[in-house]
Parts: structure tokens; sequence; C-alpha cells
């Protein structure tokens, strides 16, 4: 079953699915809070089932390619990683965007990209969390900061808006020898690679519909009889839900 509803009511869909006994591929986020979607993936393990979050930038080639160059150690050990997600979404107070019944903010709507992409490259070990923002008139997060720590030092900075024309859409790996610059954080077809001592590299890869990837990757675990995704694991999806209910609360928000 593919959920593709709006957020506050994906938690009861895949619950319901799942004790059906049917796989669930759930688009982001995959519940509310951390308490919701730790309870999902429990509830798959138990009936032994595939439940896999809809993150799809994790799936397309250009990320995919990025981060095999960047674990084999091309730019060096990774110091900061920058993402940033702002699209102007103008006020309305009936908007899912906006509307706290329907599960609005930032956060929850392009925040969990910048929060995956970050994660994607430097795991979900961070061990610090800090953010601000402001808040709309409905009390929804409409711009979010959130910076992680992890224990070796590194850094990531993301950022996620809907109130402000001229945002960025950019992921930025930066390393001690160079770095990998992603344009387009949700659906890149190319990525640029600048190392130290070395001509600058720009690698075009196939982007076509960005569903495709994912649901390759679903189709691909089911016909194997395989209950998780290496690519889009559990403890992923737990550990951004975690940094994002960590965030709402420093703002102040409650869903």
């Amino acid at each position: 079953m593919y959920i593709a509803t709006v957020n506050t009511t994906h938690y009861m869909a895949a619950k319901i699915c799942l004790e059906a006994g049917k796989a669930v591929l759930c688009e982001k986020p995959l519940t509310m809070n951390l308490v919701q979607a730790r309870e999902l993936f429990a509830l798959a393990q138990e009936k032994k089932l595939l439940l896999m979050e809809a993150i799809w930038m994790r799936f397309l080639p250009a990320w995919r390619e990025a981060k095999r160059r960047i674990d084999a150690g091309e730019i060096g050990r990774v110091l900061t990683v920058q993402t940033s997600l702002d699209i102007y979404c103008g006020f309305d107070e009936q908007s899912r965007l906006y509307n706290m019944e329907k599960g609005g903010g930032a956060l929850l709507d392009l925040g969990v990209y910048a929060l995956h992409a970050a994660m994607y490259i430097l795991g979900n070990g961070y061990c610090g969390i800090q953010a601000v923002g402001r808040l709309s008139p409905t009390g929804s997060d409409a711009y979010t900061a959130v910076t992680l720590t992890y224990p070796d030092g590194a850094v990531a900075v993301t950022t996620c808006g809907m109130d402000c024309r001229g945002g960025e859409k950019v992921a930025r790996i930066l390393g001690e020898n160079g770095s990998v610059t992603l344009p387009n954080i949700v659906s890149p077809d190319h990525y640029i690679l600048r190392v130290d001592g070395k001509a600058e590299e720009v690698v075009r890869l196939p982007f076509e519909q960005g569903f495709l990837f994912e649901v390759e990757e679903f189709v691909s675990l089911l016909r194997t009889e395989k209950t998780r995704s290496e690519i889009a694991p559990p403890e992923a999806t737990l550990a951004v839900m975690g940094a994002i209910d960590e965030s709402l609360k420093k703002l102040s928000i409650q869903h």
C-alpha cells in the first residue's frame, strides 16, 4: 500500500494497512512524532512486513553517487553539512501547510528533507541539537533552523522555510580537502565535486520522475521478501522524527 494522505492521517492509515497484512510505503513524514513512528516499525516487525518512509531523495542517483564518493574519502573528513529547503508559500490559514490540525509547519513538510539529507551524509548519531525559528499566525513554524552536532566535531546546519522569497534548495557537504554541492536538494540531476588541486567536476545523473527510484527499491525488497531498506532504514526515519520532535519542543510547538 502507498499512503499519500495528509500528514496527520499517516499513522492511522499505515497502522490499518499493517494490521491487514499489507506492506506499506508511506509519504514523509512517516508520522507526526517519534512515538507513533516507533509503534509502526514495531508493528511491522511483529507482522514481518516491509514499512518504508517515502523519502525519495535518498534513492536518487545523484545523491547515491555523491555519497559513495564522499564515503570513499574524496573530500576528506566531512566537517560541515549545510542543507536548505526554502519554498515560499503565501499564508493561508486553511492550507495544510499552516493549519495545525492538518499537521502544518515547515519542519514536517520541508525540514524532513533537509534533516534526512544531513543524516544521510553524517549518520544518525548526533549528540546535540539546537533549533530556532519563527511562527506563523496559526502557530505553525514558518521558518526553522536546526543545528546538529556530532561526537567527532562535525556540524550539520539545516534550514526550512515557507514565508520568505529567494530561498535555496541546496545541499553543501564541506570536507577537509574539498566539497560536494547538490544545487537541488530534493530533485538533483547533477552534483558538483571540488577537490583541492583538481579541476571541478560536474557529474550529471538521471532524475526522470523522482518517485521511480524509491518505488523500484520498494518493489525489489518485496520481491526478495526483505522487510527493511538499507537506503532508507527505520533507524534513519526514527532519528529524523526524533530531531523534529526536539526542534518543535524548542519552538514550543505541540501538534
